[in-house]
């Protein structure tokens, strides 16, 4: 009890003296349990309310990031010029913030599922989203420009007639883009 008033090692060795030369010590023994009970109770109740504004406060954290959540999907109309459909904002709203029967997200079981991959991987995707977009572009444009030379390399053009030949692909835009070329 002593201690927990401040008292040091010292001053604490000198008081027992005291009280027991007095003939004391029992008395204030049984007055410093009461007070270390008091003490105690009082430690137990700040321990509580404070554990209760922490689990508040927690709480309503949580209930702010899912109202971010839900406001910055529904304000969508495309992630990083990627078009997002309205019937797949409420999947994946879902797939993000709603619980199964275990307490976790779609999404949460997911990404669990590829460990400490999954965390490089969206750390490398959301550090590079912008160049790795890019490239995914050129790449789609050479791809698409190979397709188009392949296609005019393929075709051959009848003299007379100003008909083209092609491959299989005559239902392609690339087929008709090559033909009026080739008419013109």
């Amino acid at each position: 009890m002593l201690k927990e008033k401040g008292f040091n090692d010292k001053r604490i060795d000198k008081m027992i003296t005291k009280y027991e030369e007095s003939g004391i010590l029992e008395d204030e023994a049984k007055d410093a349990i009461e007070d270390l009970k008091e003490i105690r109770d009082q430690k137990k109740e700040q321990l509580l309310r404070e554990q209760e504004k922490l689990y508040n406060q927690q709480i309503e954290r949580q209930q702010q990031f899912y109202t971010n959540v839900v406001s910055e999907i529904k304000g969508l109309k495309n992630i990083r010029g990627i078009n997002i459909p309205e019937k797949d904002k409420k999947v994946l709203m879902d797939y993000i913030l709603k619980p199964d029967a275990d307490g976790r997200t779609k999404y949460q079981k997911d990404y669990a599922k590829g460990g400490v991959k999954n965390l490089i991987e969206s750390a490398y995707f959301t550090m590079n989203a912008d160049k790795l977009l890019e490239a995914a572009k050129r790449e789609g444009n050479n791809s698409a420009i190979e397709k188009f030379k392949k296609s005019l390399r393929s075709s051959s053009v009848n003299g007379k007639s100003k008909s083209v030949h092609t491959s299989d692909d005559n239902d392609s835009i690339w087929f008709s883009a090559a033909h009026k070329l080739r008419m013109s």
